[in-house]
């Protein structure tokens, strides 16, 4: 199944196909695709391609897998019957992936019976397919909210009369769609009338500014008199919201699916208001019904203001507003309420969980989760062995499986028993089955299991002061899955060797589990009492369980559902008590650091093994070690792997009676090259008057095996020899050289690079660099370093986006600008909208900024976006392409030589409309610019989706990427930076992104940016211009301030110095520099819990101490493993001299 993020529109519901059971009193499934699907496809022109895929899948292995090629309107959609009544529910819920979105709309529909022959109608509710561009969504349509009874006024909505789902696109489309849906459910959800999110401000994470609520965002003064949070004053609850400047104003959340209206229909909005003089006026505003808006006088006390309007056919969401419209006056907002009807019913709270919830919604909460009491207990026994295995019989039955809908047993009767020796725990659950045939048939049938046939699922719980567990999954088949909770609901990547068999009997079927002790992470601590539960699944919708889960809204995965096993000898567990760390593959040899926690001596052979992406091992030669009870040691082998290729490292270890004693968890790294040779290029992007060049190449081989290799290079132009071949013996580590390019002319130039080893060719590698004339004001690209270089000094771009250029407002460009300047902000992004009149205002704000010190990405978006026929409403832009080409030419010419011009963007979010920009057009606006303007970089503002750099990677001299607290984020930046160019990081400060709700808070904002410049970022654009909390505000002031301080050794050349962090896997990021013969040590936590971090320099000759740099933790510093240990708390950093 291929990996793709999940992100949730509504609200997260997350759960593992065949794994846990749902509450009929809350969710009702549909589907998950594991097993047989009966659907239909239907088309208007043609029909969709409809299939069951195991490519990807929100959950389980399947997914249902649409596919159809369109042009112009049409419709097409597939449906899957219902037979359940749907009375009790009111949301439609399903997780959908857009792979390619071909502009259609996507919408389901569920089908209700008439009782006429013949005709049905209609629930509906439209969804965006870009919503699902970037992985799995979640996707909730509540009932007479986003999904509406289409008209029909003979009839009234009834949903015990559901009989269908359909899926499906329409209206206008270009070319191929392909999505994917799964985890089809309906769910019974708060049905409150108001739907404005955090609709009283109670809800403030930043506790200066509320949640969910915004201001006008870039027009100075800023404050919390100005705009903000009064927790002295409320109409309801504890908080309102307070103004304190004329023409301010404050609102809602602009998300469509939350406030979707529904065609011809009332709706209302009310709020009270007060203010601390009479007659105070104050224009309310909700959109997309009409009238609109209404102006109204407000006195000294609380009173409720309402405006009823109708709808027309709205495309979006609407947005309350509420602006004060009086100078000299303070106005407090509350109670807020948008609802359907003609008047305004009582005030309510909004149900804010079903509204929006990101996924800290479903995170847990650090609290030990404890068994409830009367969960059943087993003995543990030690377990007797014959010639056949286990002597079964000898072993008590654990009491019997209950339903999970009742207290009461389970009608499949299920028993199963458990026993252990020194070396793993045994399991065997016996299901008892009327039809095994069906059983065989289902196991013949299904391709891919155990999900989606009868299956077993164990857990356990051996570390009882931690929240997590191992799941362990088998069907009669023996086909097996497994995986690691470190909480309930947080997954963690995990390996681990154990075996199930299955067989299926006349009457019943058996499935027996072997989990080693080597299968449990060695830091945990396992007592003589571990949590256990054992549970069945009988398709389609049975399911039993050894301790009860109906308290628990029948989830399996709820441990303190789990019953106990007690009797465990610990010395049995205690010796498996060995620590990996350290593990690492560099010049050759395998490394990793090996603790003996077992509190006795031992001797070990241990071993490195590698798999690569084919599954073919490489182990190496066994190591014998003695290990004192307490004491590590390094250990190291030599190994040859064959070539390039991703590649995974483990260690293993036998004792003394050849018995697995330990396997760490595998790390993977990237062999590039036999000896690893990685041809850096040219220190700059481009040269202008320069004499020489510098070349870098990096060699990651021993002495020995250098003195044996001979790099060759040669530089051409279209084909054509322009310099060598020159050869050398390279070194271990970093070998740079120059070459003369005075006499080069202007052009791109290819550098060739083979590395040879006993005259046999290792690898080859190949870079370009650029001659072009000189301009006054260069901005280059270091290469070595992928950071940005303006005339030879080195910059961190740190700033925002703002839009007062594209408004022309440059009152409040020189507000921001002032502002700006005061928090070591340098670079900009400024936006110039629809104005062809552009290229002229252009002037002003650039000198502006160059008046505080500020420089400025030039966005050409008039010239490359808005001549399309979608803007054609709007009165001031292009109407062709040729008049927006001609400005765009224009432009670049006039001010590429302007001295607070930094580079130029040609389209925002080229990736959101692919079948319009596409990979052609991006590389010919760029090729213009690049072409007038070589001296400046050019990119879009914005590659936002996973596969873009494929797309737009030629079109483009650096990234900007929007980055949020999630995997997708963290996937989408991996993959741009694979294109050796520099990263520039959006991170939302007012709400965007994972934050839609609210800005972030400080110590969230600081552990992304921190944390992405580690990863490798070399720029902060923040969107946008600016945070509405003060707190915030302080927070990316500081974080200025820092950079400007960090930013000479931030914006070195990469060293590949090597650092290796415990624990592994965690939200532990590090980055060590070298700078002027020092050393820096940079980390970040950039999770949810304080960790003790241990970091190893395993490249610095020598240390003593580390010197805190920026109020940073005092560390333990050990000279003799090189190793810093840092007691870093959640969302935090530390930085460090090394001396």
């Amino acid at each position: 199944m291929s990996r793709i993020k999940r992100k949730i529109i509504l609200l997260a519901f997350f759960v593992l196909s065949g794994i846990s059971g749902f509450s009929e009193e809350t969710v009702l499934p549909v589907t998950n695709m594991e097993s047989e699907l009966k659907y239909t496809v239907h088309g208007m022109k043609n029909k969709p391609a409809v299939s069951i895929s195991s490519e990807t899948a929100s959950q389980g292995s399947k997914s249902l897998c649409f596919e159809y090629t369109g042009t112009g309107k049409d419709r097409v959609w597939v449906t899957i019957p219902v037979k359940a009544d749907l009375s009790p529910y009111n949301v439609l819920a399903f997780d959908f992936y857009c792979k390619n979105d071909n502009g259609a709309k996507f919408f389901a529909l569920l089908h209700q019976k008439t009782g006429i022959p013949g005709k049905e109608v209609y629930y509906s509710g439209v969804i965006k397919l870009e919503d699902g561009r970037d992985g799995w969504t979640t996707v909730k349509l509540v009932k007479d909210r986003t999904l509406c009874l289409e008209k029909n006024q003979s009839v009234q909505g009834d949903w015990s009369k559901i009989s269908a789902i359909s899926f499906g696109i329409r209206a206008e489309m270009h070319g191929k769609a392909l999505l994917f849906i799964d985890n089809i459910r309906f769910e019974k959800g708060n049905s409150s009338a108001n739907m404005l999110y955090n609709s009283s401000f109670e809800m403030s994470s930043n506790p200066d500014v509320p949640d969910g609520w915004r201001r006008d965002l870039n027009q100075a003064p800023f404050g919390k008199d100005v705009w903000g949070i009064d927790d002295r004053e409320a109409f309801h609850g504890k908080k309102s919201l307070r103004i304190g400047v004329k023409d301010k104003y404050v609102s809602s959340l602009a998300r469509s699916h939350l406030t979707r209206l529904k065609k011809d229909t009332q709706y209302t909005l009310s709020v009270y208001l007060k203010s601390d003089k009479p007659d105070t006026m104050v224009r309310i505003r909700a959109s997309e019904i009409t009238p609109s808006k209404a102006e109204v006088s407000v006195g000294t006390d609380w009173k409720r203001y309402v405006i009823t309007g109708k709808t027309n056919n709205p495309e979006n969401g609407s947005v309350a507003t509420i602006t004060l419209l009086t100078e000299n006056a303070a106005l407090w907002v509350d109670a807020a309420q948008l609802e359907e009807g003609p008047q305004a019913s009582d005030f309510a709270e909004a149900n804010n969980e079903i509204m929006l919830a990101d996924s800290s919604t479903q995170s847990n909460k650090n609290i030990l989760i404890k068994e409830k009491d009367g969960n059943p207990v087993v003995s543990l026994q030690k377990a007797e062995k014959g010639t056949e295995g286990i002597k079964w019989d000898a072993v008590s039955p654990m009491s019997s499986f209950v339903k999970l809908d009742n207290k009461g047993n389970s009608d499949e009767i299920t028993t199963a028993k458990i026993c252990y020796d020194d070396k793993a725990l045994y399991i065997l659950v016996k299901a008892q089955d009327e039809n095994t045939q069906r059983l065989k048939e289902l196991l013949e049938k299904n391709k891919k299991g155990p999900y989606g046939t009868d299956v077993i699922e164990l857990f356990i719980r051996p570390d009882h002061s931690k929240n997590g567990y191992y799941q362990f999954a088998a069907n009669a088949k023996g086909e097996k899955l497994h995986c690691r909770y470190i909480a309930p609901r947080e997954k963690a990547e995990w390996e681990c060797d154990w075996e199930a068999t299955g067989k299926v009997n006349d009457k019943d079927w058996t499935v027996e589990f072997r989990i080693p002790f080597t299968c449990f992470d060695p830091s945990e601590k396992i007592d003589d009492r571990i949590g256990v539960n054992i549970c069945r699944t009988f398709p389609p919708n049975k399911y039993s369980s050894w301790s009860p889960c109906f308290s628990h809204g029948l989830v399996f995965r709820e441990p303190s559902s789990f019953g106990v096993a007690e009797g465990l000898d610990e010395e049995v567990s205690r010796h498996y008590k060995y620590q990996t760390d350290n593990l690492d593959f560099y010049k050759g040899k395998a490394s990793a650091v090996i603790r003996n926690n077992t509190g006795k001596d031992s001797s070990l052979k241990i071993k490195f093994t590698t798999t690569d992406s084919q599954g073919k091992k490489i182990s190496s030669s066994t190591i014998s070690k003695s290990l004192k009870a307490g004491e590590n040691s390094e250990i190291s082998a030599n190994l040859n792997l064959p070539g390039d290729g991703i590649y995974k490292l483990n260690a293993e270890a036998v004792d003394s009676s050849n018995n697995r004693i330990f396997v760490s968890q595998p790390v993977s790294f990237r062999l590039s090259g036999v000896s690893v040779f990685n041809l850096c290029g040219t220190e700059y992007n481009f040269y202008t008057s320069d004499e020489k060049a510098r070349i870098r190449a990096f060699i990651e081989s021993e002495k020995e095996h250098c003195d044996k290799m001979q790099i060759e290079y040669s530089i051409k132009k279209d084909g054509k020899l322009m310099y060598g071949p020159e050869k050398f013996t390279p070194k271990s580590g970093i070998n740079e050289w120059e070459i003369p390019i005075k006499q080069f002319s202007d052009g791109t130039y290819l550098i060739s690079a083979v590395l040879s080893e006993n005259g046999k060719i290792a690898a080859k590698q190949e870079s370009s660099f650029i001659k072009c004339k000189p301009s006054k004001y260069e901005v280059r690209i270091n290469q070595w370093g992928n950071f940005f270089v303006y005339n030879m000094q080195p910059v961190f771009p740190y700033g925002f986006y703002d839009n007062s250029p594209g408004s022309n407002n440059l009152k409040n460009w020189e507000d921001m600008m002032k502002n700006v300047k005061d928090t070591d902000c340098n670079v900009h992004m400024a936006y110039t909208w629809l104005d062809p009149d552009y290229e002229n205002n252009l002037k002003s704000f650039l000198d502006m900024a160059e008046k505080y010190g500020q420089k400025i990405w030039v966005h050409l978006g008039p010239s490359t976006t808005y001549f399309e026929p979608k803007y054609a409403s709007e009165k001031k832009r292009f109407v062709n392409e040729e008049d927006a080409s001609a400005a765009l030419k224009r432009t670049v010419e006039k001010y590429k030589e302007h001295p607070a011009l930094f580079g130029w963007c040609t389209v925002d979010e080229p990736g959101n409309k692919p079948n319009i920009y596409t990979k052609e057009l991006l590389e010919k606006y760029y090729n213009t610019v690049k072409n007038l303007d070589p001296c400046h970089p050019c990119a879009p503002s914005h590659v936002t989706h996973i596969g873009d750099s494929k797309v737009y990677g030629n079109a483009l001299d650096c990234s900007f990427v929007p980055y949020g607290n999630d995997i997708r984020s963290d996937c989408l930046f991996q993959e741009l930076q694979n294109l050796g160019k520099p990263i520039i990081v959006n991170r939302p400060c007012f709400g965007g992104m994972a934050e839609a709700k609210r800005e972030p808070l400080p110590e969230e904002l600081r552990a992304a940016v921190y944390k992405t410049i580690i990863l490798g970022a070399r720029g902060i654009c923040y969107y946008t211009y600016r945070c509405s909390s003060d707190i915030l505000w302080n927070e990316i002031s500081k974080i200025g301030k820092e950079l400007k301080q960090l930013t000479p050794v931030f914006l070195t050349p990469d060293d590949k110095l090597r650092l290796e962090i415990t624990p592994r896997n965690s939200e532990i990021y590090g980055l060590l520099k070298a700078y002027k013969g020092k050393y820096f040590l940079f980390t970040v936590n950039a999770g949810n819990k304080d960790i003790n971090a241990i970091f190893r320099l395993a490249d610095i000759p020598s240390f003593s101490k580390a010197k805190p740099l920026l109020d940073s933790v005092k560390v333990e510093a050990n000279p003799v493993e090189k190793t810093l240990s840092v007691p870093m708390k959640k969302m935090s950093t530390a930085f460090y001299e090394i001396e």
